[in-house]
């Protein structure tokens, strides 16, 4: 059996005011820092194969005290990145959910970009598919972000993407876990928070 544990990354600035964050590298607040720690007290004495994380400096924070803690060297890659929102980074208060069910309604949906000047959910989907086939060993942790655990997991389950917004992870540094049993997924554990209380 293959675990792989998803976290999303600490609160920034920009989650605090509700604006679309997108490929912008925006530092984690004295607030994530806080989480960051957390999150990482929460997997004492855990050991993993593997510590991946988005190359936005946000999810780098995340992933450096959680390094720090289990004693695995974090491994950055922009495949881990959040969607490219193209003209509305920095945008507030955005609803995805009208989007999707336009886009839904396309022949091509997954060709579409989700934002203007942005990225396709197909292109997002292959690239975090590319990053998810590159996790190495038995246990593993990858930092993301928000957006991109919840297009992985609708691509693991095969819902198709309609169903990102079925998720909700509102957490910052919220733990999501997925077991991989003879080729199938199971999530085990979504956006829990209980480190943060």
């Amino acid at each position: 059996m293959k675990r792989v544990v998803l976290v999303r990354h600490g609160e920034t600035e920009w989650n605090r005011e509700g604006r679309m964050q997108g490929h912008a590298d925006i530092p984690l607040n004295a607030s994530g820092r806080a989480q960051s720690a957390a999150v990482a007290a929460r997997f004492l004495g855990e050991r993993f194969d593997a510590l991946w994380c988005s190359d936005l400096v946000r999810a780098r924070e995340t992933a450096d005290a959680i390094g720090r803690t289990v004693g695995v060297v974090p491994r950055p890659s922009a495949l881990w990145r959040e969607l490219e929102v193209g003209e509305l980074e920095g945008v507030q208060h955005f609803s995805f959910g009208a989007r999707l069910r336009e886009l839904m309604e396309h022949p091509d949906p997954l060709d579409q970009p989700l934002t203007p000047g942005g990225e396709s959910l197909g292109a997002f989907q292959r690239r975090l598919r590319d990053g998810w086939d590159r996790i190495e060993g038995e246990n593993a942790l990858v930092v993301s972000h928000g957006g991109a655990i919840k297009c992985l997991l609708v691509d693991l389950l095969r819902i198709g993407p309609h169903g990102i917004d079925s998720f909700s992870l509102r957490h910052n540094t919220g733990v999501t876990v997925v077991e991989i049993m003879n080729g199938y997924p199971r999530i085990v554990l979504l956006n829990c928070a209980a480190h943060l209380r």
